[in-house]
């Protein structure tokens, strides 16, 4: 099957640097995810291991495949299939305040008691009003336009203008969003906020015997409406490969059926955006939808992807007749013609920027690009001018933000970043910061 290898030296490079905070902040934060730490360091191994110039597609497929214990498969697995465990979808009951207080337990003791050998203070998460400032910096720039990603599918920069899309990956912290979305209203500024229907606040999976049971918390509805009616996107951050390779259900109906629920309390669900790295499952979360890329490297083509020991279909759904407009990666691909400039807070006061001028996109027909085309690029040169420059600090991201327009630049945050905590008892507020200081 066809596979296209995105072949840039300093990108690849870039990847890899990326590749390994991830795995560092993996490790540090979430112990829990173990499992995806030990793929993500065989995916380092294995674009270590890669000749960047070279354009034989079979031998970086072969590499990843050994190195990762991944196989894509041609056909649909239709005994796999047929072997899934059937699930009911019922409501939990619980409380906001019940959800809440679990949110802020959980998400002070992962941000804020961190080992201290690796942050000296303990703390991996900035304050509001750290947040606030750094809007406040952003929205005084005439130059600078918001929009939802939803918005941003229709939008054109036009002149020098930058357009700002804020997207937000709401994996653990719901406390912080109504706080953030308001400092955002506030400031007319709109973002999109991906809801994780795997996320603990969003429900539970439990395992029985013959079938599989997944509680959804259904009182929290009035936390997702909130942030729509504050003016904000609300859309889903889709785990479907995570449902099928751990819980052995059917990954594509359980999306569905949350699409239909969100929809059913009056979202306006629009997109998706797909949840952990591709080297997680053996393929993107995308990839559940017909005709998106398994990853970064691998174009559309497998009807499914054994992990390890794991199994999940790919291609299950077409999201045109899903009523979905948009997949919020593509952002950043080659189906928005303009420049892109990704930057995304990996930790505390730590941004990785990754920066894609209009010609070095195209990664379709990449089999004939030139290898050293990033390097000779004179907009992309301007942004970097040194291998540090993949890493910015809060301080330096306004900058970043308005720098070589016309551009869209894309801000991703996980909400928890921004959701210092004076006590795991307590919910994220600008007035609980103002009475500690």
């Amino acid at each position: 099957m066809p596979i296209s290898i995105r072949s840039d030296r300093k990108a690849l490079l870039a990847r890899i640097a990326y590749l390994e905070e991830a795995v560092d902040n993996y490790g540090a934060h979430l112990r829990a995810l173990n499992s995806a730490v030990e793929t993500l360091s065989n995916e380092i191994a294995v674009l270590k291991g890669a000749d960047v110039g070279s354009n034989t597609a079979a031998a970086l497929y072969a590499k990843r495949g050994r190195a990762t214990k991944t196989i894509y498969q041609s056909n649909f697995d239709n005994e796999k299939f047929e072997a899934l465990t059937p699930v009911k979808f019922v409501s939990s009951g619980k409380s906001v305040d019940k959800i809440l207080k679990d949110v802020n337990y959980n998400v002070f003791h992962q941000m804020n008691c961190g080992d201290l050998d690796m942050k000296p203070d303990g703390v991996y998460a900035e304050k509001l009003s750290d947040y606030q400032h750094l809007l406040e910096s952003i929205t005084s720039e005439p130059n600078v336009a918001f929009a939802t990603a939803l918005e941003l599918t229709k939008l054109q920069p036009s002149d020098k203008q930058v357009i700002c899309h804020i997207r937000h990956d709401v994996d653990a912290d719901i406390a912080v969003c109504i706080p953030m979305a308001e400092i955002e209203a506030k400031l007319g500024v709109r973002s999109t906020y991906y809801l994780l229907h795997t996320a603990a606040y969003y429900g539970e999976w439990k395992e029985n015997r013959d079938h599989c049971v997944f509680e959804r918390n259904e009182s929290m509805a009035v936390i997702y409406k909130k942030l729509q009616d504050l003016g904000h996107e609300v859309a889903l951050h889709t785990d479907p490969l995570m449902i099928y390779q751990d819980l052995n259900c059917n990954g594509a109906d359980a999306l569905l059926k949350e699409i239909d629920w969100l929809r059913s309390i009056g979202l306006r669900i629009s997109g998706t955006a797909p949840h952990n790295a591709p080297g997680v499952y053996g393929a993107c979360n995308s990839a559940i939808f017909v005709d998106r890329d398994v990853d970064w490297d691998i174009s559309a083509g497998p009807a499914g992807v054994i992990n390890g020991e794991k199994w999940s279909p790919l291609a299950m759904l077409n999201e045109s007749e899903l009523g979905l407009e948009y997949e919020a990666n593509e952002i950043f691909s080659d189906h928005l013609a303009i420049d892109t400039d990704f930057i995304s807070m990996t930790s505390r006061n730590k941004w990785y920027r990754n920066y894609r001028p209009l010609e070095m996109k195209g990664h379709k027909a990449e089999e004939e690009a030139d290898t050293n085309s990033l390097e000779s690029n004179s907009k992309y040169n301007r942004v970097y001018k040194s291998d540090e420059d993949f890493w910015i600090q809060s301080s330096k991201v306004p900058e970043a933000v308005r720098e070589a327009g016309p551009k869209v630049a894309v801000l991703s945050i996980h909400p928890e970043y921004y959701g210092w905590r004076t006590s795991a008892s307590c919910t994220p507020s600008l007035a609980e910061i103002q009475s500690d200081v």
